[in-house]
């Protein structure tokens, strides 16, 4: 179990809990897909064809669907 700090919010990857102040932000699958793809791949533009393939594994998603994921 590891816990990632970035800014004000702390990631455990055990427990797959994001907290921030001493509180719990509730994350769906994709949102913790998501996050763990970013903190795997730091300082990189990672493209939307990576987020589909990742996150919807080849299904085509509409960008909508990636800009909603993404501003969650």
């Amino acid at each position: 179990m590891e816990r990632i700090q970035f800014g004000e919010f702390q990631f455990n990857t055990g427990s797959y809990e994001l907290t921030s102040h001493d509180q719990v932000i509730a994350l769906d699958p994709r949102t913790v897909t998501l996050l763990l793809f970013l903190l795997d791949n730091p300082n990189r533009i990672v493209t939307r064809d990576e987020l589909q393939e990742v996150i919807w594994q080849g299904v085509i998603v509409t960008d909508n669907a990636i800009n909603k994921l993404v501003a969650n």
